[in-house]
């Protein structure tokens, strides 16, 4: 009796993982940042070389741009690096779609550097300069996410909690800049609101949202600097103010994007700690059963968070997050993000690879005290040899839950015959 309860909990156990992992697959969009990239002479091989190793195409290619330096020179840089991002050969029907951070920032890269100001955005004295985004995002004819001025609400970029800056007038700059898109009917943009989860000052980051009318997503930036804080933790109770997604999700109808999130290994004593690669199928479970709200995942996939810090941290990510049959698309337009639908991925296959144009000219980098979201951070990650591992979510997800399954079991028999 004793041996058969226990198979029925384990198998119990099985199929919650799968279930999580095939809605992860189906309903929510799956999205990276790598170091440098797309601006990397090799374009986006990095970025594929995870895909592969997830069985999981980015749909959503993250890296950031200021105002100030070439990064944010839209004609010289943005349609020949979109381009990159969005055809690079990945896993199946790949649907990439390029997510600019748009930093109001220019050299030198200080919290206290604040060459754009909201109020002088707000004024028009810069429409210029946004205007030469507005036509160029026009002209791409195909979806581009615009995250304009993240963490707001925290203390270390220009443009947050410090320089005098207010709620109002961050606003007011956000509602400018959609106007100017909007009145130039521009259709393809969608405008990425994405505070922090936490934030020095313990203020509630739903005194900087636009409004629904301004916004197709909303979002959260969260990091777990260990794997002992669960990924549910870093959206409620670990953080200052406490639960901001209960907080955004109740004055918004917009679905929500986690636009930059990782997670480190434990350090110190383990012991009882979570491994990071159960961290990854936690935090699967967790979006899937308790923030349903949440349609896409943008991993930051440098420094201590990269995904394959140990091998079974990747693998871990694969079976919480990959080997997916089916992937979510959203119809783009401004103002709504409408119709969660599902298309069939191919696994086998591989989108077409159309990366021309010529090269821009080199950016200027800068290191950014108390942030780890700047476009000339560290050094590239160097991967290894590249596998191409294919396969059904399901049977990724059971083939390694039903191995360990079935040693347990034995244990349990053992124990009981003993």
């Amino acid at each position: 009796m004793y041996v058969f309860v226990s198979l029925l909990v384990v198998v119990s156990f099985s199929l919650v993982n799968s279930a999580a992992n095939t809605k992860i697959c189906s309903d929510v969009m799956w999205g990276s940042f790598i170091t440098n990239e797309p601006y990397l002479a090799d374009g986006m091989n990095n970025t594929a070389y995870y895909d592969r190793q997830l069985q999981r195409s980015s749909q959503i290619v993250h890296w950031y741009a200021n105002w100030g330096d070439g990064s944010g020179d839209f004609g010289w840089n943005v349609p020949h690096y979109s381009a990159i991002a969005k055809n690079f050969t990945s896993v199946g029907n790949s649907l990439h779609h390029p997510m600019l951070t748009w930093q109001p920032w220019g050299t030198p890269f200080q919290k206290t550097t604040n060459t754009y100001s909201l109020p002088n955005i707000a004024a028009g004295n810069h429409d210029t300069y946004i205007d030469t985004w507005v036509n160029g995002i026009k002209k791409l004819n195909y979806p581009f996410y615009l995250r304009f001025a993240h963490e707001m609400d925290g203390d270390w970029y220009p443009w947050g909690q410090n320089n005098g800056n207010t709620p109002a007038q961050y606003i007011a700059a956000w509602r400018h800049i959609v106007d100017r898109f909007r009145n130039a009917s521009v259709t393809n943009v969608q405008f990425v609101w994405c505070p922090n989860n936490s934030n020095n000052g313990g203020t509630d980051q739903a005194l900087y949202f636009p409004g629904d009318s301004y916004v197709d997503w909303i979002c959260l930036d969260a990091y777990a600097e260990s794997s002992q804080y669960s990924f549910a933790s870093t959206i409620t109770t670990n953080c200052n103010p406490q639960n901001p997604y209960q907080r955004l999700t109740a004055i918004s109808t917009k679905p929500m994007m986690i636009g930059e999130w990782g997670v480190k290994e434990p350090t110190g004593n383990t012991a009882g700690v979570t491994t990071k690669a159960q961290w990854y199928t936690d935090a699967a479970n967790a979006v899937v059963t308790q923030f349903p709200r949440i349609k896409a995942l943008v991993y930051f996939n440098q420094y201590e968070y990269v995904l394959d810090s140990t091998s079974a941290s990747l693998n871990g990510a694969k079976v919480a997050f990959g080997s997916c049959t089916s992937i979510p698309t959203f119809t783009a337009g401004p103002t709504a993000v409408a119709g969660l639908t599902t298309s069939a991925s191919g696994i086998g296959a591989s989108t077409t690879a159309s990366n021309g144009g010529t090269q821009s000219k080199a950016l200027t980098s800068g290191t950014t005290s108390g942030t780890t979201s700047n476009v000339g951070s560290s050094s590239p990650i160097v991967s290894g040899n590249a596998s191409s591992d294919t396969g059904n979510v399901e049977e990724a997800a059971w083939g390694v839950q039903l191995s360990f399954n079935v040693m347990l079991i034995l244990s349990m028999i053992s124990i009981t015959i003993a």
